[in-house]
């Protein structure tokens, strides 16, 4: 959780352990955040939040509390894809960039970067699932990648694919903060009642009350 002000030269983030990251310990966070900054809500103009792919609940418990504190104070808010991020911090650059996470059943959530311009990384291949083989086929000589989803798959990678360093593979909130910043500048805010997670697949449970 971060806040993020580049106007001012403010950045100051708070990292949650294991065992806070529930939906109990986000409200008590953000409060302690904004006295550590010594702000008041209604300072806030933006909240961004990733909106997958993720973990359901992840995903359910940080849009649900950016809405609602995006309410509680008249804040716009926006929603960020997370492999964007992830990208976004992957090193070193290149042209192109693969994010990855673990979508289990031996599947990944991934996404293809084009870096070739000035600014940050662009989605040039839509945000998918796909089996770890094919995304494995897919990779070309130079590419980069990045994201936890590399982790069992380190061993059948090509040779010459570049592997980001571990401690980037993860989204960061200031990232999501300075990256919601430039989306909110270049398309505007979200609707916040039509904000909502894009988990990219139904839960189990939908899936088996769907089976004949």
């Amino acid at each position: 959780m971060a806040v993020y002000d580049p106007n001012a030269d403010v950045a100051l983030a708070r990292s949650l352990t294991p065992e806070q990251r529930t939906a109990q310990s986000l409200a008590p966070t953000v409060r302690d955040l904004l006295a550590d900054i010594g702000w008041q809500p209604g300072d806030i103009e933006l909240i961004a939040v990733t909106v997958g792919p993720g973990s359901f609940t992840g995903l359910r418990a940080g849009v649900t509390m950016a809405k609602t504190l995006g309410y509680a104070t008249s804040s716009s808010v926006i929603g960020v894809n997370t492999l964007a991020v992830m990208a976004d911090q992957a090193t070193p650059r290149s042209t192109r960039i693969w994010a990855v996470l673990d979508a289990q059943r031996q599947q990944l959530f991934a996404a293809l970067f084009d870096n070739s311009t000035p600014t940050r990384p662009y989605e040039s291949d839509a945000t998918s699932i796909c089996d770890r083989d094919t995304w494995l086929g897919q990779l070309q000589n130079g590419d980069v990648a990045s994201g936890a989803g590399l982790t069992p798959l380190l061993s059948e990678l090509p040779t010459n694919t570049v592997v980001s360093p571990e401690e980037v593979w993860h989204p960061t909130a200031l990232t999501v903060a300075r990256l919601g910043l430039e989306q909110y500048q270049a398309e505007g805010p979200a609707d916040l009642w039509k904000l909502v997670p894009n988990y990219y697949r139904k839960s189990a449970a939908e899936e088996k009350l769907e089976q004949p």
